[in-house]
Formats: structure tokens, sequence, C-alpha cells
């Protein structure tokens, strides 16, 4: 369900392992927020102290996910965060996310109320 109350319209794109074409719907902000609430979730207690060198930042990431998306036709949200559980990463996968829906350059898709959650360019390359 969009923001508006207006269910978006099905987007057909394929699964890159699978030939057949599925119908995947378009997915709003709680949805996202849920999905990575889930996977926060999963990372267990924080450590009482955390000495991180990584100074990534939202712009750095922003660019990370549209090059991952410009290799790939879509990514599921354990691609993007390619095995790098750290809180901090995933909340800054998540803001990167947010800015790239709001600035219109990514869709976000599911499959089925439980299904896998993608992301994808919002005009693959030569179609725009």
């Amino acid at each position: 369900m969009s923001l508006s109350g207006v269910p978006p319209p099905p987007v057909e794109a394929p699964p890159p392992d699978d030939d057949d074409r599925h119908l995947w719907q378009e997915i709003g902000l709680f949805e996202l927020v849920d999905a990575f609430r889930q996977v926060l979730g999963n990372l267990g207690q924080p450590e009482l102290m955390e000495i991180d060198l990584d100074r990534t930042s939202l712009a750095d990431r922003i660019n990370e996910i549209m090059d991952q998306l410009g290799e790939h036709r879509s990514l599921t949200f354990a691609e993007l965060l390619d095995g790098q559980g750290e809180r901090r990463r995933i909340i800054q996968t998540l803001l990167a996310v947010l800015e790239l829906v709001k600035q219109r350059l990514i869709r976000i898709c599911q499959a089925g109320p439980f299904g896998a959650i993608r992301l994808f360019l919002a005009v693959e390359e030569g179609h725009g």
C-alpha cells in the first residue's frame, strides 16, 4: 500500500535467477522500515564498546547502492548488505535507500506479503 492509500499497479520484473516473469508489487515506507527492523532484530544485543574507523558517508553509501544496481538488475536487502551486518551499516543503508526512493531513483517491490523485498533502478539503462 502506498502512502496515498491507493495500491500501486503491479510491476513486472524477473528475479535474477529465474527466467519466468513474476508480478512484483511496489511497497511503501512502512514495509521497508519493517524489513530493516527485522534485520536489526536478528543482530542481537549491541556490544558495550565499539570502535569503528569506517568513515563512509551517506553519499558514499548511496553511490555504492547505485553501482550495485547498475551491475545487477535487482538486489534483495541481504544482497545489498553483502554480509556486513553491523548495526551502523544497516542503518546507513536504510537512510541511503530512503533517500534514493525520495529522489525516485529506485523502486522497492515485493513478490507477495512475505516474499523477498527487491530494489530496482527506477529507470533501467537504455529505457529512459
